[in-house]
């Protein structure tokens, strides 16, 4: 039988992951605003502060909307664990 901590294993932590993307792309984001704004190009609008926020914020609700689906699937899971275990 495998080992149930080796399951978590092959599978990454998505939310971990956006959490630690956060900075990197604030970061990437203000490097190209400034970019923008030093070297302007007629064809180009660049970023805007409201489409950054508006980024940034659907990158946190992502990670809200992870966090309530884990909810229920711990209850379930937990259920599912009660009644099914062997009784002696």
């Amino acid at each position: 039988m495998a080992d149930p901590q080796s399951y978590g294993a092959a599978m990454p932590n998505l939310s971990d992951v956006v959490v630690r993307s956060i900075p990197a792309f604030v970061l990437l984001t203000v490097t190209e605003m400034i970019s923008v704004r030093l070297h302007p190009d007629e064809d180009a609008a660049g970023y805007e502060a409201k489409d950054a926020a508006t980024s940034v914020t659907m990158g946190l609700g992502s990670l809200v909307f992870d966090f309530l689906w884990k909810i229920p699937i711990v209850a379930i899971c937990t259920a599912i664990h009660e009644l099914t275990r062997p009784r002696t």
